[in-house]
């Protein structure tokens, strides 16, 4: 769904005035690496923090499945961390050309916010129905 709402975004003025990509360009450019890389580590990090911290943080009661041996309330913890960094992670790829305000624009596209909706209600729906 992602790349739905990433696909649907208008190009911008300063967009269509760039000059055009060299045919032997790389499709991925330093830029969008660095993207790429930064935001892994990033989530990498916070998720292992969370794997490791969230139980002692959040003093959360163990709930153990029984079948798994398993704590289902902090491993959803987890789940819930991961999927809010890639809503989150849909609005910050909106702009990859080295852009620094990610928010110029961000009303205008109507599906992207109905897929960011989308994605929020049914992230809920999985939290809190299973």
């Amino acid at each position: 769904m992602a790349a739905l709402a990433l696909a649907t975004e208008q190009p911008t003025r300063a967009l269509l005035e760039r000059h055009p990509f060299k045919k032997d360009s790389h499709l991925i450019t330093k830029v969008l690496w660095r993207f790429i890389f930064g935001h892994s580590i990033y989530q990498l990090i916070a998720l292992i923090l969370t794997l490791t911290f969230a139980e002692e943080w959040l003093d959360m009661d163990p709930e153990i499945d029984p079948i798994t041996k398993r704590n289902v309330t902090h491993l959803t913890v987890v789940f819930n961390v991961f999927v809010w960094m890639q809503i989150f992670n849909e609005i910050n790829a909106r702009k990859v050309n080295n852009e620094r305000w990610v928010f110029e624009g961000i009303f205008k596209n109507w599906i992207f916010w109905m897929i960011i909706l989308i994605s929020i209600v049914a992230q809920a729906i999985l939290i809190e129905v299973g």
